[in-house]
């Protein structure tokens, strides 16, 4: 049996691409710092050096499949460790770590079956033990690793980092995890049929079925990734979509207001002159006590009673909407936004932030008595930076579960908690929720590389 120093070293090495693998994917969603987390990773190396020797020694070889089930549960064990360590979706988390270990268990394999391969038979004794086991892994690995690596990278930066960075809370990762499961229990009961003794028949048709395999199984959970990213973005096609038609239908009620208060001028400029013939007849009479009276009797029309709430004619439609709607149903408003046509966010970005905290502060006021509904927008640049800050009135309850909100018209998070959230994030910005028991508020800044005016 090797010596427990070499199993270690021996294991840190074998596990260098789920190292590398590890900080690609989750450097961004840590909890703690890098360093309690690399403690973390070697703690995982601890407990897979442990599995090895136990499996070496000869009480490990009474156990039938006795590393199958140890690797079970030092992957429950590693799951368990890593949600608590890193903040993302348990879903999402499983599918990457199941991810970074398949890479790992492959190119393992595949650097063991070429070093055998690359022996003769009455050499191989030398090569499975120190030091040459240590040297020959690291040679192989280096080179699997060198080949196959930057080409992973790119993959998870391009397609496995924006999936786990999106905030939609998409109902498919909920299945599409069970993927990466199937296919680590494939690789040890079928393509590595030896893995719970490690015992390992070389040829060079394993070799082949294992670079099948290997390509086969990766190119699948990519196409599942993409395939789940265009998902998305049609879902986010959908909403833009919804909100340009409910921007549509504001300026439609706009306009409508607008041409109404116009006809209403019209025909008050139209009756005018009647009215001034008994204005110039009551003032040439001096009778100013009923002049008074008769002024006091006509109708003062306006273009437009709604005040402008902001120079930013998108924004503008949105605020006016809901400043109608809180005005029907008594909500006390207070509105201070700036707000210029060329400011650098997107409209799109902008609408999307404003109309779902708007439309979720004026729902959550119609659940509470008239006299305590009230919404506050405040929003302004400052120094490159968009503040925007979001408070309202509401009944005191919530339903929270690993920091997200979940929806009270339906089960599922709040999908539009969500996507202002994503748009934050976006553009590079920050968010944070408070609330009492009768006070909600939202706070977002946004920043961007240009100045805002």
């Amino acid at each position: 049996m090797e010596p427990v120093p070499f199993i270690l070293l021996l294991t840190l090495v074998r596990f260098l691409p789920s190292f590398l693998l590890f900080f690609i994917v989750f450097s961004k969603y840590l909890k703690y710092s890098k360093k309690a987390t690399v403690l973390a990773f070697l703690f995982v190396v601890l407990i897979k050096s442990l599995e090895y020797y136990l499996l070496k020694h000869p009480l490990g070889k009474f156990v039938p499949q006795s590393r199958l089930i140890l690797s079970i549960l030092i992957l429950i064990m590693s799951i368990v460790l890593f949600h608590k360590m890193i903040n993302l979706n348990i879903y999402k988390l499983i599918f990457a770590l199941l991810f970074i270990n398949a890479y790992s268990d492959n190119i393992i394999y595949i650097s063991e079956l070429i070093i055998i391969l690359a022996y003769p038979l009455h050499l191989q004794h030398l090569i499975l033990n120190l030091p040459h086991a240590l040297l020959s892994s690291f040679l192989f690995l280096f080179i699997n690793i060198a080949a196959t690596l930057p080409v992973f990278y790119l993959l998870v930066r391009k397609v496995l980092n924006p999936m786990l960075d999106e905030t939609y809370p998409s109902v498919y990762w909920k299945y599409i995890f069970i993927i990466p499961i199937v296919f680590y229990f494939i690789f040890r009961l079928v393509i590595y049929p030896g893995y719970s003794t490690l015992t390992i028949v070389a040829s060079h048709k394993s070799l082949f079925l294992e670079l099948f395999w290997f390509f086969s199984s990766f190119l699948c959970l990519f196409i599942v990734l993409f395939m789940l990213k265009q998902s998305d973005h049609t879902h986010q096609l959908e909403k833009k979509y919804q909100l340009l038609d409910m921007q549509i239908e504001m300026q439609k009620i706009q306009y409508q207001n607008m041409q109404q208060a116009m006809e209403n001028f019209q025909r008050y400029k139209h009756d005018f002159r009647h009215h001034a013939i008994v204005i110039h007849t009551l003032l040439y009479e001096k009778n100013y006590k009923k002049l008074e009276s008769y002024l006091q009797t006509l109708p003062i029309f306006q273009i437009d009673d709604i005040p402008c709430l902001c120079e930013n004619t998108t924004i503008d439609s949105i605020l006016r909407h809901y400043y109608e709607f809180a005005k029907n149903h008594h909500i006390q408003t207070s509105f201070q936004v700036s707000l210029s046509e060329n400011v650098p966010i997107p409209a799109n970005d902008l609408c999307v932030i404003f109309g779902n905290l708007l439309e979720n502060a004026v729902e959550a006021c119609l659940e509470i008595p008239e006299q305590e509904r009230f919404i506050k927008v405040i929003c302004k640049p400052y120094k490159g930076i968009l503040t925007l800050h979001v408070q309202n009135s509401y009944d005191g309850h919530l339903s929270i579960e690993h920091e997200h909100f979940h929806s009270t018209k339906h089960e599922g998070k709040a999908i539009g908690i969500a996507s202002v959230k994503q748009i934050v994030n976006k553009n590079n910005g920050v968010y944070k929720f408070e609330y009492t028991e009768n006070t909600f508020s939202v706070s977002i800044l946004l920043n961007h590389k240009n100045q805002f005016n």
